[in-house]
C-alpha cells in the first residue's frame, strides 16, 4: 500500500482515540491537527524525510470505505502475484494466511 493509504488509516485510528464528549467531526478535526506531529515523529523514527506533506482531511465512513476498497482493487493483481510466489515457495501456512490473501484477491470478506 502507498504512504497515502497508511496516512489515511493513521488519521482514522487517531480519530477513534479518546471518545470524550466531542462530536465525531470535532474528534476528526483534532486528529487532523495531530497529523503534523505524527509526521514529525515518523521522520524521527524512520530517519527519512517525507517527499511530500501527508494530506489529511475529514472523510465520512462511506468515503473512507470507498477509499480503502479502491486501494485494495488497485493492488489486487500485485497481491495475487505475491500470494502465488509465497505459495510456490512454501511460505504460506494452511489456514489463515492463505484464506486472507485469497479473500483480497477474490474481493471477498475474510472471516
Amino acid at each position: 500500500m502507498t504512504a497515502r493509504v497508511y496516512a489515511a488509516c493513521l488519521v482514522a485510528l487517531c480519530a477513534c482515540r479518546d471518545r470524550g464528549p466531542q462530536s465525531k467531526e470535532q474528534r476528526a478535526g483534532d486528529a487532523i491537527a495531530r497529523v503534523t506531529k505524527i509526521e514529525q515523529d515518523l521522520v524521527h523514527v524512520r530517519e527519512l524525510e517525507f517527499r511530500d506533506p501527508v494530506p489529511a482531511a475529514y472523510q465520512t465512513t462511506a468515503d473512507f470505505r470507498a477509499f480503502v476498497h479502491g486501494a485494495v482493487d488497485k493492488n489486487r493483481a500485485k497481491v495475487a502475484a505475491h500470494a502465488e510466489a509465497l505459495e510456490r515457495l512454501g511460505l504460506l501456512v494452511d489456514g489463515g494466511d492463505r484464506a486472507l490473501l485469497q479473500s483480497v484477491v477474490d474481493g471477498t470478506t475474510f472471516e
